[in-house]
């Protein structure tokens, strides 16, 4: 992540004030222990719930998945952790839809 927001740093200076530039690895790594699991998901639940409101028929949503191998910490269960994101496209402007569905697969919404 910490590589990524440097990659993307121009980008986010546009609406982030990071007094020390973007956090280390370390820093991601600290805050995501300290995030409580069940809060997240329900916080998480409630924007997913959020964004469908805004769908119209017709709206694209490209879904890429991520095994994320060895993304655990010494001691805990073998199972896989799994990434997922997900863009939504409105199909009336195609170079957007084209972006959105080059290399992931779409699926029209049912809203």
């Amino acid at each position: 992540m910490a590589a990524s927001g440097r990659a993307k740093e121009s980008f986010f200076k546009n609406f982030l004030k990071l007094k020390h530039a973007i956090p280390s690895h370390d820093t991601f790594s600290e805050v995501f222990q300290i995030i409580d699991p069940k809060a997240l998901d329900a916080a998480f639940s409630k924007i997913l719930a959020d964004v469908a409101k805004l769908l119209k028929d017709g709206d694209i949503i490209a879904i890429d998945g991520k095994a994320l191998g060895g993304a655990r910490d010494p001691g805990e269960s073998a199972r896989t952790r799994m990434m997922v994101s997900a863009d939504a496209c409105s199909p009336t402007d195609p170079r957007q839809y084209q972006n959105c569905c080059k290399t992931i697969g779409c699926v029209k919404s049912v809203a």
